[in-house]
């Protein structure tokens, strides 16, 4: 469902939106994941609507990884951070007390990379280029400084990327994009936060931060191996680990979208390093997002945990929920994990089953084949599931490519030396890859969609050969509707290269066990062997000899991607042919990277002994950054389409061009090892791609030969590499180009803003930092036979400063056309004049639309359009307008609802009774409505439009400047009546003031006085769900109702008449019900009784009420009211039908009851002993003795019925009764002293009902008990 909080000119957006739709589903065919989102709700700014989400990626499962908030493989995506990649020391960290070592930011650290010479003669046999190296690392480098730039990982709703420090001290974009950083410290006292600011002015604040203490320690201090981040941390240091995102602000937005986190105190992990050398603890600050609202209204999304864990998301309004979205998981958490089995949402009451969720290898009801994600034994060399124990490593010292020549697989069919270390990797487990995958998820109406996988597959390029391996791919997926099985659509996926029986698949990297060494040490038996004594034990081309000169690691050393990449996939689809993708794959495992190579600094103090394997594997580590250009990975670089005869449909080609190709990052890695100072210089690009070219052929129907081609490029030379021009080039040859002209393309002072406003306008966009505005729009085409080009049509956006609060505001849309075009069109430009600069544009243009009087939100509140006026107004904090005049200006107008008036008793004296909302102003003797207005020049006549409620008759005075000029007579009581004036105006001075008055207490609502010729359409919403009634300037209403979830159910005239019902499929759990209730009394003769019925949570439910008095009813509403006549009983039944649930019947019987009056006459209250005065009973006629009682009234049978009586009466509390007399309404009591209550019930034999009088009491008495007895 979608119920929309913020609906029209959006600015601030906060939706909710369960999707019913099987579009959940989407595949990242590059890598062959399937991901699933389920979207929660929408949350917005102006330019950026974003979901949130439950994300869940098709991957093996990393044994050794958490669950998460949500449930294994999933994930929430909701807020954001900006998480820190530590290189070496943080960035800015300074030492302290005995620490060691400067941030990359600090003592010039940022620019030794850049300037480091390397020393490489490339002969393993000499060793002074090596002691260059050495001494070049120990001065320029002053070990153990950082020289490695942190990475800074963003991720927001509409902003991904990495922000790295250059070697300049600034921060750069990873992939380069036109965005502005600034951290930010406001006071000394206070730590650092970011503040990232988009080209078109949207700002995403990262203010609440999450502190990171880390320390390492370990118990061999005096090793020299791998010993540079124990120096940097065997003090504690501190720094910011996370930015978490605080708030996202559109341009001149006073309601930003606020995220809201609470504090969970600290976390302690300890880990040893992969090689076991360095134990590391790091004591780290929590937060949680409990919370994402919107500043200035009560819309909320609420996050509900439990055991940090998430169950529930509720969607507030104010302190009501609208809404609840439940994440029900297994009953008994399975080895460790927990599993999420389904979502439901709860709404008005009515709980829905949204989503279930099936697994491969977990049984929902307790069985599994899912290990303990704390048993490590059980994973393969990516870390994914595997049943047999872990496998070793392979060695390929003959390996001369860049890459490694570790294995964590045999390579099939290599013939080149390779030795087995610490024993044989067994094959991949690839039953075992695919537990705890989805396999299946269903949806509320029966339909579903499954998953099958299958091993990644990837190409060694030195064995030749294809590997399995990295966890599992999508194979297929089938979607079912839920009706027609033969109507399911299949995809399928292959990953070969087309017409070659090999995979297309590679990586970039390999998990890193392994590194080479040139000493065994023995730790614990303290044994040291050089290789000359390693080689008097083994040969040096044997296993034997390779363990001693390899360390092998527990965990992957390598913090890089290792995900397969395809740069073919062909999706075929059982009923729509084939598409074959290609997709670009700019470097690999095997690419040469010259930025980044690994070199020696030894001190060279002795020769170098024979056979020591340097180049072949040695100075490996540290891994330094391989340059992946992921960046450029994964673009689409074309596309077929084939029918099902295999007969091309169409062809897409798409070229890309670099945003900044030459920029880099120059890092300088290195560590110790055994005496030896490893150390890579590598470069970081600051580049991304953008689009340059794309061709599109379409192909003859079955004849496979191109036909129609059309060609566009782009020309990205805009600022911020933006679109500067879209040029199409037809299959007839035609050219067309859009050029555009963007508020970034001026650059402009203060000082130069004076002489226009439209150039102020520019500078404040600007300044705002929104450089993308499409300021001039122009469209030329060049057919054939022209020599040059025609421009056919022109749009202008001129913009200019809004008084209320500064901020640049759209002021005029201009428009151009000419069906033969026109040549040298004149762009736009800025000029320079005496006073300053001012805005040249075209003679040509027409001005289209003026936008005028914007309020503090910057929403225009008059429209000129063809000459005529359109007035808006807003309600407050909302960009939806409550009411729209056609035809005059704000200032002409009178409107009750208006926020801006100077009568402060409309926001104190109202009641909640308002006709189309929640308030009406009441009009009492001592106040008055009144505001001003200002009379359109020539106007002669206004009409006031005003809907009234009185409880009694009531008169209401117009007056005009204290002059009464009309009256409305209130005649109809009990509800609103549209009353309409005309008012000679004429007369009156231009600035008058409307009031109106009242002697009685009346309800007035959706007041309007505006000129004779103005239209409007005012408009009341129930937020979040959308617009509930609008009126129109002659009175006519239509009501809109939604259902439980939030959904437009009913439209309605103004007598609250349907006139459209909408009906939605069952989405919940409820059942078909035909009982029903009524209120709490008792159906009565000539009373309207409500009765009500039981599916309110079940939408489509069609009732036929029968009566019983031959009244028959149809309606789709859940209660209806009705009237009986005397008599009875009546027999009421209802019908209720729904077209998935069939019908049913229900009947009860109604008896009803008759309304008995009597009277008494005679004395009904005496003493006995004649001192105190007599009370007499109210009967017209007297009784002749004792106290004669009587029926005086009898109500609720038809007329001329026949009637029998029975009289009780209690003497002293005790039963006296006379039993029944027939056909007589009298009855004779002749009282003692005593306390008497008579009543007398009346039954009718025509309807089998009864009826009961009120209670008569009758009182004989002495006031004095020693009176004689009378």
């Amino acid at each position: 469902m979608r119920k929309n909080l913020f609906l029209a000119f959006v600015a601030i957006l906060f939706t909710v939106t369960v999707s019913k739709a099987q579009s959940e589903v989407s595949v990242n065919n590059f890598k062959g994941t399937p991901t699933i989102r389920i979207p929660l709700i929408e949350i917005g700014v102006t330019g950026l609507i974003h979901p949130i989400q439950l994300t869940y990626h098709g991957r093996s499962v990393k044994v050794r990884q958490g669950d998460g908030e949500v449930g294994m493989g999933w994930n929430l995506d909701a807020g954001g951070s900006i998480e820190r990649v530590l290189n070496g020391l943080p960035d800015e960290v300074m030492p302290t007390g005995k620490a060691i070592g400067s941030g990359w930011r600090l003592k010039n650290n940022h620019n030794v990379p850049i300037n480091f010479p390397i020393s490489d003669d490339n002969n393993d046999a000499t060793c002074a280029d090596e002691v260059i190296n050495h001494d070049n690392l120990l001065y320029m480098a002053t070990y153990p400084n950082d020289t490695e730039p942190d990475r800074f990982v963003v991720n927001a709703p509409g902003l991904n990327c990495t922000l790295v420090i250059d070697n300049n001290n600034n921060f750069k974009v990873i992939p380069a994009q036109d965005i502005k950083i600034e951290l930010v410290k406001p006071y000394p006292q206070y730590e650092p936060h970011f503040i990232i600011t988009t080209a078109a002015g949207i700002k995403y604040t990262f203010q609440t931060m999450s502190k990171t203490t880390k320390t390492v320690s370990r118990s061999r201090v005096d090793y020299d191996l791998f010993k540079k981040e124990y120096l940097q941390f065997q003090e504690p240091v501190s720094y910011i680990g996370t930015w978490y995102l605080s708030e996202i602000a559109s341009p001149g937005s006073t309601n930003p979208i606020r995220f809201n986190y609470s504090a969970q105190g600290n976390r302690t992990e300890n880990r040893t390093s992969g090689l076991g050398f360095n134990q590391i603890e790091e004591v780290k600050g929590t937060w949680e997002l409990f919370g994402i609202s919107n500043v200035g209204t009560s819309q909320e999304i609420k996050i509900n945990r439990e055991f940090n864990r998430i169950t529930s998301f509720d969607i507030m309004d104010g302190q009501s929920t609208l809404s609840t979205i439940t994440l029900e998981r297994l009953s008994n958490d399975i080895g460790g994990h927990h599993i999420l089995e389904s979502i439901s949402e709860t709404a008005g009451g009515c709980t829905s089953k949204l989503y279930r969720f099936d697994y491969y290898g977990i049984s929902l009801f307790g069985s599994t084949a899912l290990p303990d994600w704390r048993e490590p034994s059980r994973f393969d060399a990516w870390g994914n599931l595997h049943n047999n124990e872990k496998g070793g490593i392979y060695v390929y010292p003959g390996i001369t490519s860049p890459t490694d020549i570790y294995r964590p697989y045999e390579i099939p069919n290599y013939q080149g030396e390779k030795y087995p270390l610490e024993g044989t990797t067994p094959h991949i487990d690839e039953a075992a890859l695919q537990v705890g995958l989805m396999s299946k998820i269903t949806y509320p109406n029966g339909g579903s969609s499954t998953f099958e996988y299958e091993t990644n597959r990837f190409w060694d390029q030195d064995g030749n050969a294809e590997v399995k391996g990295a966890g599992v791919r999508i194979r297929k997926i089938s979607f079912f509707d839920g009706i027609s099985p033969e109507k399911t659509i299949v995809n399928e996926y292959a990953y070969n290269i087309p017409g070659q029986n090999r995979t297309s698949g590679t990586i970039l990297s390999l998990p890193q066990y392994a590194v080479t060494t040139n000493y065994f040490d023995d730790v614990v038996n303290s044994i040291k062997l050089s290789n000359q004594q390693i080689l008097g034990l083994c040969s040096v081309q044997s296993a034997k000899y390779w363990n001693y000169h390899t360390i092998i690691s527990k965990e992957d050393l390598s913090d890089e991607d290792h995900d397969v990449r395809y740069e073919y996939v062909t999706v075929k689809g059982n009923m729509a042919g084939r598409t074959e993708y290609h997709y670009s794959i700019p470097a690999n495992l095997w690419t040469q990277d010259n930025n980044s190579m690994t070199y020696l600094g030894s001190k060279c103090t002795t020769p170098k002994e024979a056979g020591l394997p340097v180049r072949k594997g040695f100075a490996k580590y540290p891994f330094s950054y391989k340059e992946s250009f992921n960046y450029a990975e994964g673009l689409l670089l074309q596309s077929k389409m084939f029918s099902d005869l295999n007969v091309p449909v169409k062809t897409k080609d798409y070229e890309y061009e670099d945003f900044n190709p030459n920029e880099q990052i120059y890092g300088l890695a290195y560590d110790w090892v055994y005496g030896n100072l490893v150390f890579s210089k590598y470069a970081i690009s600051v580049n991304s791609k953008i689009l340059k070219n794309e061709k599109a052929t379409d192909y003859d129907s079955g004849s496979g030969i191109g036909s129609l081609v059309s060609e566009v490029s782009y020309d990205n030379s805009a600022p911020g590499r933006g679109l500067r021009a879209k040029t199409t080039v037809g299959s007839n040859k035609a050219v067309s180009q859009l050029y555009y002209t963007y508020s970034g393309d001026f650059s402009l002072q203060a000082s130069e803003t004076a002489a226009d406003p439209f150039v102020e306008g520019i500078y404040l966009l600007n300044q705002n930092n929104i450089k993308n505005i499409v300021v001039e729009q122009l469209l030329k085409i060049k057919k054939p036979g022209d020599l040059a080009f025609k421009t056919y049509k022109a749009e202008l956006n001129l913009f200019a400063k809004n008084p209320i609060n500064n901020y640049p505001v759209l002021t005029e849309s201009k428009l151009f056309n000419s069906i033969g075009g026109v040549p040298d069109f004149s762009a736009l430009r800025i000029n320079d004049g005496q006073n300053g600069k001012s805005l040249v544009y075209n003679g040509s243009f027409r001005s289209n639309k003026k936008f005028l009087e914007h309020n503090q939100y910057n929403f225009p509140q008059t429209i000129t359009e063809n000459r005529i006026k359109k007035t808006l107004k807003y309600y407050d904090h909302f960009n939806v307008p409550m009411a729209e005049f056609l035809g005059a200006e704000s200032i002409n107008i009178v409107y009750n609802k208006d926020l801006v008036t100077e009568n402060l008793d409309v926001f104190k004296d109202y009641s909640s009774d308002g006709r189309t909302d929640y308030q009406a102003f009441v009009l009492r003797s001592d106040n008055s409505f009144y505001k001003s207005f200002m009379k359109p020049t020539g106007a002669k006549f206004y009409t006031l439009s005003i809907w009234v409620k009185c409880d009694a008759a009531s008169t209401v005075n117009v007056l005009v400047d204290n002059s009464i000029v009309a009256t409305i007579n209130c005649d109809v009581t009990g509800k609103y009546v549209f009353y309409q004036k005309q008012i000679d105006v004429s007369a009156l001075p231009a600035n008058s003031v409307l009031k109106l008055k009242s002697l009685q207490t009346v309800k007035i609502d959706d007041v309007v006085f505006c000129p004779q010729e103005v239209s409007y359409l005012l408009s009341t919403y129930r937020f979040p769900y959308g617009k509930t009634s609008e009126t129109s300037s002659s009175g006519k209403t239509m009501f809109y109702e939604y259902d439980a979830k939030g959904r437009p159910s009913f439209v309605k005239d103004g007598d609250k008449n349907i006139i459209k019902y909408n009906r939605y499929q069952n989405y919940n759990t409820a059942s078909l019900s035909a009982d029903f209730y009524h209120g709490k009394d008792e159906p009565k003769a000539n009373e309207p009784v409500t009765f009500g019925t039981l599916n309110s949570c079940l939408s489509g439910v069609k009732y036929n009420w029968n009566f019983g008095d031959g009244t028959l009813l149809e309606t789709f509403a859940t209660n209806v009211t009705h009237t009986f006549l005397p008599g009875g009983p009546y027999t009421v039944t209802l019908t209720a039908s729904h077209p998935d649930f069939g019908t049913k019947t229900q009947s009860t019987v109604y008896t009803l009851p008759l309304f008995i009056t009597i009277c008494a006459s005679g004395e009904i209250t005496k003493d006995l002993c004649g001192i105190r005065d007599s009370e007499y009973g109210d009967c017209s006629e007297p009784g002749t003795y004792g106290v004669v009682l009587k029926v005086t009234s009898i109500n609720g049978a038809p007329p001329n019925d026949s009637y029998t009586y029975s009289w009780s009466v209690l003497r002293n509390g005790m039963e006296s009764n006379t039993g029944p007399i027939a056909s007589s309404p009298v009855h004779q009591l002749n009282p003692g002293e005593a306390y008497y209550v008579v009543q007398c019930m009346v039954q009718s034999p025509t309807g089998g009902t009864v009826g009961y009088s009120q209670k008569i009491s009758i009182n004989y008495y002495r006031s004095d008990s020693n009176c004689a007895q009378p």
